[in-house]
């Protein structure tokens, strides 16, 4: 199992984040890679040099062109993209470990939200919400999508990750890898869903999905977001070679 710890600016979590994934037992593999912040991350990250590999970006690309940068460096069969203002909960490689399939491309845990305390509380998606389970490709190839979760708690074979990135525009994916990550994933394999929890979800103001006091920013960023991750499924069908439906994404609720 690698670890990649996404950071921007969370100079405030980045350590919780490194720090879980360090204590996990088995250790994985932890890489940190940071997207030229302007904050402290970059003394706090500078601490981890001698338990972590260090990716430096020397410009900012955004969360896309973060994956681009970060992934070459994994040498694990799975890769969980966590997200520097989230956390990795005890025993989470463990159990990343005991579900581990060769067959399976991408896999969907549940999370636990936390607060900007760390302090846990509910369960995301809620356990009443089902999740996608199995071959996934004829529905993704449909309709658009199919329910999963974020990015912190999903985990893409690297041998698939080897296949769909670099992202070949970054720049779509500034924000919210977490919609070309499971728009091209489940076309290379199945997709194995799980109800344990794995990671913890901040919810905290400088979120990029918290928008309530700027709805219609919220709604454009949403239809924008699904447009590319459309293009994604798209494309990737593209290569395989499979079918896909002319109208991709009208059935998308």
């Amino acid at each position: 199992l690698s670890v990649i710890v996404n950071n921007y600016n969370y100079a405030d979590y980045v350590s919780v984040a490194i720090e879980s994934a360090l204590a996990q037992v088995p250790q994985p593999e932890v890489i940190i890679v940071d997207d030229c912040s302007t904050d402290q991350s970059r003394e706090i990250i500078a601490q981890y040099a001698d338990q972590a590999k260090l990716v430096l970006l020397e410009e900012n690309v955004g969360q896309g062109g973060a994956f681009n940068h970060s992934c070459p460096h994994a040498t694990g069969d799975l890769v969980l993209f966590l997200d520097a203002d989230d956390f990795m909960l005890d025993g989470a490689a463990q159990t990343i470990l005991d579900n581990y399939d060769p067959d399976v491309a991408i896999y969907h845990y549940r999370m636990r939200y936390a607060d900007e305390e760390s302090n846990l509380s509910g369960i995301y998606p809620p356990l009443e919400q089902g999740l996608a389970e199995g071959d996934i490709s004829k529905r993704l190839r449909t309709i658009g999508s199919y329910d999963g979760t974020v990015t912190s708690g999903m985990v893409i074979a690297k041998r698939v990750l080897d296949q769909i990135l670099p992202l070949p525009s970054p720049d779509g994916f500034r924000y919210g890898g977490d919609g070309y990550l499971p728009g091209a994933a489940p076309l290379y394999g199945p997709n194995k869903s799980v109800d344990e929890t794995i990671t913890a979800y901040r919810l905290h103001g400088r979120q990029h999905s918290q928008f309530a006091r700027a709805l219609a920013k919220r709604a454009r960023i949403r239809i924008e977001h699904a447009h590319e991750r459309y293009a994604t499924t798209i494309d990737h069908a593209g290569r395989l070679n499979l079918e896909i439906a002319d109208n991709l994404g009208e059935q998308d609720a």
